[in-house]
């Protein structure tokens, strides 16, 4: 038997009942294809017209008005400038719209590929769905970490002639639907290419969107440098630099019209040919299933945006998923309410709309009520794999190596992925649950514990508490534009609008009393604020009390005395990062173009040096104070921005701890109370 052939499948999870009959293509939607195929034939031809016509205009310059440079020397140089800034405007256009024919695309993620030796059921499978819609067996199968599957030509011409297939299966697919829902996902992959000469009218037009999208957005190092050209020269060559941009920007305009008029063109039949696929989807698994599939999936993508910024929390204390695929399907299961129908069930499709709505094409397929043909097919579709849990931590691993992120990451249990985002949300309800008036993020709260706490209630009253806490955090925003201004006016750096940084004139006296304005007025809120949060810190107190006394093998008094004082040395951190945060703000304003604009330019390059020597201190300080903290932050050669979110980071986790564990003493309290 060859490497590359599938071994004899003996126990299948699947039958096929019967056979199915293609579905028709009518005449009337082959001639609106090919109607549309033309027009986008077109598009090309326009924009070949436009290169062509840019060329001409500037050799018509260039020819018909060389008599402006004749003349004396009075004005030579304003017609020499005008003279050249069209002609080079023109050579611009004409260049950047030539360029993106020959750009080369950039390199694509190297697949995870599986073969039939490997998966035997799943080739079967493969096969047989491939069999019954008449399509194309494909030559290459791939699997990895989207919520999606797709087929499509091989690149280059020669996999559209010869319609040689490649399949990209999704993995989390594979975790949450059946055998008999899998099979009709890849029957609809696979009924676009059993429409025929339809299909090849279908890529081209989709090649076209494809390029003339490219040709629009992307942007390599030309554009970058034209950019930078234009920002910093202020002499002469600004005069043929500025033309030459607004030029690039009036050509990019028209070929972005060209793109959505094609984009239009082109979405109806991208809407009837996913209507067509849709009836072989339902023809194989049927039409109960179909409408299974699209809400499993519609979480799914639910899941992926609601996990997002857990990942991202995960990813910055150097750990993620080990399993990506299992941990969608848990934190799905887990976190997203069951829905009875489909998460998008908009009415209608839009112009734009490359798809139907989900409304449409539910109601299309129930409108067929076809059982399907792929009868046994309940159970997982996990199945279909040999040693499915290797293949998917394997394809996670090659997911986080194409991103770069692998060698600097721990990869962790799933499940215990999904309880820290669990447990992270009930130590943030915890602290609501004690701070229920809210704490200011610009104030490190530190803990006294173990010590005597008094029983008193805070005497603040709710409504000032809340209004404090807002107020408090205007004032540090509006410190830090009175600093930056301070430091501006300090080198005569001259500024429009005084209103832009909360001032009522551009005076170095207004806004020094900008800030002293604002300091004292924190320090009145100080008063209003911190007798509520010292009997908010006392409540905490009291519930770790109870715990370490609870007999709790895990959070015993040492464990308590450890997280309280990271929590306080974090909270050091903090307070010294608020004000590196506002010297960053200030140095990042001195920048050398705003320096070139100043009275005193040296002046404000000793002042930026100056902030940059007390920010390095400073963090040095912010990272002493980390170092003692659970993780052991300790990031000398990282930005100061990045110093100032990790203490952000490290305190607020430490005060949800905190807050959460007093919650449980409470809870112990409460338990005890109910025994006796």
């Amino acid at each position: 038997m060859a490497a590359d052939e599938a071994p004899p499948v003996t126990h299948a999870p699947f039958t096929f009942a019967g056979s199915i009959q293609p579905t028709e293509l009518s005449w009337a939607y082959r001639a609106g294809l090919l109607v549309v195929a033309t027009a986008m034939l077109l598009l090309p031809l326009i924009y070949l017209g436009i290169i062509v016509l840019a060329a001409a205009g500037v050799w018509w310059h260039l020819t018909a008005h060389a008599w402006w440079m004749q003349g004396g020397s009075t004005g030579a140089q304003w017609r020499a400038a005008a003279y050249v800034a069209p002609a080079v405007a023109g050579a611009v256009v004409t260049f950047f719209m030539i360029k993106p024919v020959f750009a080369r695309r950039p390199p694509r993620p190297d697949p995870l590929t599986v073969t039939a030796s490997q998966h035997p059921a799943l080739f079967a499978f493969i096969t047989e769905i491939c069999r019954h819609v008449r399509a194309p067996v494909p030559r290459v199968v791939q699997v990895d970490c989207q919520v999606n599957a797709s087929a499509g030509f091989a690149p280059g011409l020669r996999g559209v002639f010869q319609r040689d297939l490649v399949l990209t299966i999704g993995l989390p697919l594979v975790h949450a639907l059946s055998v008999r829902e899998l099979g009709g996902v890849l029957a609809h992959e696979f009924g676009h290419f059993a429409q025929g000469s339809g299909l090849t009218l279908t890529m081209l037009v989709r090649g076209i969107n494809r390029w003339f999208s490219r040709v629009v957005y992307e942007r390599d190092n030309w554009d970058a440098r034209l950019e930078q050209w234009s920002q910093k020269r202020r002499d002469r060559l600004s005069l043929l630099i500025m033309p030459s941009r607004a030029a690039v920007w009036f050509s990019r305009r028209i070929l972005t019209l060209l793109m959505v008029g094609g984009h239009v063109i082109s979405s109806f039949m991208a809407r009837q040919m996913e209507y067509d696929a849709d009836s072989y989807e339902v023809k194989i698994a049927g039409s109960d299933a179909f409408a299974r599939t699209m809400r499993r999936i519609g979480e799914l993508g639910q899941a992926v945006a609601d996990s997002a910024p857990h990942i991202q929390r995960e990813r910055a204390k150097g750990q993620l998923p080990a399993d990506l695929p299992l941990f969608l399907l848990i934190w799905q299961r887990t976190r997203l309410p069951a829905t009875a129908e489909p998460l998008h069930t908009t009415r209608g499709s839009s112009l734009f709309d490359t798809h139907p709505s989900d409304h449409d094409r539910l109601a299309a397929a129930a409108r067929a009520d076809d059982r399907g043909i792929l009868a046994k097919g309940d159970e997982s579709a996990t199945g279909l794999f040999q040693n499915f849990d290797w293949l998917s931590r394997h394809a996670t691993r090659h997911h986080y190596e194409e991103r770069g992120v692998l060698d600097e990451m721990r990869l962790v249990d799933p499940v215990e992925s999904v309880h820290s985002g669990i447990d992270r949300e009930e130590r943030q309800q915890s602290l609501h649950a004690i701070f229920d008036l809210g704490v200011s993020r610009y104030r490190g709260l530190t803990l006294a514990w173990p010590s005597a706490t008094s029983s008193r209630a805070f005497a603040t009253p709710a409504s000032l508490q809340v209004d404090a806490v807002e107020r408090y955090n205007d004032l540090v925003k509006q410190r830090t534009l009175a600093f930056v201004a301070q430091q501006l006016l300090h080198v005569e750096c001259e500024v429009v609008e005084p209103a832009s940084f909360g001032l009522s004139a551009w005076t170095l006296d207004v806004a020094a009393a900008k800030q002293r304005e604002t300091v004292e007025q924190m320090e009145v809120l100080d008063g209003v604020m911190a007798p509520y949060e010292r009997a908010r810190l006392e409540r905490i107190a009291r519930g770790l009390d109870r715990l370490a006394a609870s007999g709790d093998e895990n959070y015993g008094p040492a464990h308590l005395a450890a997280l309280v004082q990271a929590l306080n040395a974090a909270a050091a951190a903090l307070d010294i990062g608020v004000g590196v945060a506002r010297m960053c703000s200030a140095r990042d304003a001195l920048s050398e173009e705003l320096i070139r604009s100043c009275k005193l330019p040296e002046a404000a390059r000793k002042r930026r040096d100056a902030l940059t020597r007390r920010i390095d201190e400073d963090v040095t300080r912010m990272n002493q104070a980390l170092t003692s903290t659970p993780r052991g932050w300790n990031q000398p050669s990282i930005e100061p921005g990045r110093v100032v979110a990790t203490a952000e980071l490290e305190y607020s986790q430490l005060l949800y701890e905190l807050c959460w564990l007093a919650m449980r003493g409470e809870g112990v309290e409460a338990v005890t109370s109910a025994a006796v």
